[in-house]
């Protein structure tokens, strides 16, 4: 190819002129400057005011996104002149070098990066925004960056336009929650939240003057309210939670609103309390709008369908009213509590125990064997019951009825692998008996005899294995020695 010369004159001139093309646009460049400076300022460390923007939405009119000027284009547009100029000259022809070094731009992978707006790219690798302007933007997911001048995502607490925000270590701003920081952040403009009531996850928090969580108990626009150590407001129970049970200085706080309750019952899971006037909740025995009840020493909750005292021991309680209803007199009735055992409360009122015969049917209240709690009723069960003044022959064995409790009569009953029969009189027969027309025989603990020979007054007799029916008209070998048994079933040895 055949090689072009300029003239010196006329590469001069062309020299001259694109070298007074640069020096005045880097003039340009330098008064423009200014314009380019970071808007961003990091968080102080002591910030006695809270600066909030409640209304501010992203990406916000009021951050500044700053364009790089137009000078940068000029130059790029006379680089390219220049560039193209020159290669109809020698090789020996260039661009001045401060032209090129102005078209500089920071670059990312685009295997790396995704675009989050108009000529955005921001890097989920090295931690850059790539884009013709610093200022918020946005990726795929939703998620807001903040740039600085060199392309960076910013993290942690900064002030953008008097607005303190935050952003997270991958640099996505925390909106709608709170942030490392402990600080809460407006779910729409990202703006931190001062002296107000925020929800997080279905839970309320309250943010001071500085943007802290309130802990403990506190007094927010005249209503007294608590808040839980992680800050959470206590709504529909009791507080403080770590104080013991025992502690009188528990407060309920409103279901809705969080408010402290005063003088009033209350229901949590299920049970009653009352608070007094300063909203404390009452222990112990009170008369309530004349009603007189009782609340558990151990945890407050109001006695109902219970007994006051330990093992079932004391006053019982209404199981809708909570009142008390022992030591008053009325009618006759059995209680049933809620541990589902039950009493019976006499005309006066008061709780009885042992054996009793009530409308015709024998009962039992209060097993001697401390299995149940003293004057329960028993149901389902054999029972030794001791003396009573009121029942002769009362010392005895009983089996009350699994349903109502009532003594059965008349019947066999089988219980932990021994037979007994409950006679006419309710209680178990002893000795010999004859039961529907069967002779057969019973121990003083009223288990029946069954494959036994039994000896009484010098005469033996022997009762069937698997009925218990004494035996008769039979010769039998029993332990290797063998027995007559005649008529009457009385043995007599014929061998051994």
């Amino acid at each position: 190819m055949k090689n072009l010369r300029f003239s010196s004159w006329n590469y001069a001139k062309k020299y001259f002129v694109g070298l007074s093309c640069v020096t005045v646009l880097a003039a340009a460049s330098f008064i423009a400057k200014p314009v380019l400076a970071d808007t961003v300022e990091t968080e102080p460390t002591n910030t006695s005011e809270i600066l909030m923007t409640t209304n501010q939405s992203q990406p916000s009119t009021d951050v500044e996104t700053v364009t790089p000027p137009t000078t940068e284009t000029s130059l790029n547009t006379l680089k390219t002149e220049l560039g193209s100029q020159a290669s109809n000259g020698t090789s020996e022809d260039t661009v001045p070098q401060a032209v090129s070094s102005n078209s500089e731009v920071p670059a990312t992978s685009s295997a790396d990066s995704y675009t989050g707006g108009d000529n955005v790219s921001v890097s989920a690798k090295n931690n850059l925004v790539t884009s013709e302007s610093k200022g918020y933007h946005s990726d795929e997911q939703g998620n807001w960056y903040y740039a600085d001048g060199n392309g960076n995502k910013l993290t942690g607490a900064q002030i953008i336009d008097s607005v303190k925000v935050y952003f997270d270590e991958n640099g996505i701003q925390v909106k709608g929650n709170f942030a490392s920081d402990g600080h809460y952040y407006d779910k729409d403009s990202g703006a931190m939240l001062t002296k107000r009531y925020v929800e997080v996850a279905g839970n309320w928090y309250y943010v001071d003057g500085n943007g802290n969580k309130l802990i403990g108990a506190q007094t927010v626009d005249s209503v007294k309210v608590y808040f839980d150590e992680n800050g959470v407001q206590v709504k529909g129970a009791f507080a403080p939670a770590k104080e013991s049970i025992f502690s009188p200085d528990r407060h309920y706080y409103d279901k809705d609103s969080g408010a402290l309750v005063t003088n009033r019952y209350v229901e949590v899971d299920g049970n009653w309390y009352y608070v007094d006037e300063n909203g404390r909740m009452l222990t112990g025995y009170h008369t309530i709008d004349g009603v007189e009840v009782y609340f558990s020493e151990y945890d407050g909750h109001q006695a109902k369908g219970e007994f006051s005292g330990n093992g079932d021991t004391g006053d019982f309680y209404d199981w809708d009213s909570g009142a008390r209803i022992t030591g008053k007199e009325g009618t006759p009735k059995f209680i049933k509590t809620r541990s589902g055992h039950w009493y019976y409360l006499n005309e006066k009122g008061n709780q009885v125990t042992s054996i009793q015969i009530i409308d015709g049917n024998i009962y039992y209240f209060g097993l001697p064997t401390k299995k149940y709690y003293y004057g329960m009723q028993s149901r389902g069960e054999l029972v030794y019951a001791y003396y009573s003044d009121f029942i002769p022959n009362s010392s005895r064995i009983y089996y009350t009825n699994p349903e109502t409790g009532a003594a059965w009569k008349n019947r066999y009953v089988d219980w932990e692998g021994s037979r007994y029969y409950m006679g006419p009189e309710g209680y178990a027969l002893i000795g010999e008996a004859v039961v529907n027309g069967q002779s057969v025989y019973f121990h003083r603990d009223g288990k029946q005899a069954r494959g036994e020979l039994i000896t009484e007054n010098g005469v033996t007799r022997y009762y069937a294995p698997d009925s218990g029916v004494r035996v008769r008209n039979t010769k039998l070998t029993i332990d290797g020695v063998t027995y007559s048994f005649n008529a009457d079933g009385d043995g007599t040895i014929i061998s051994d």
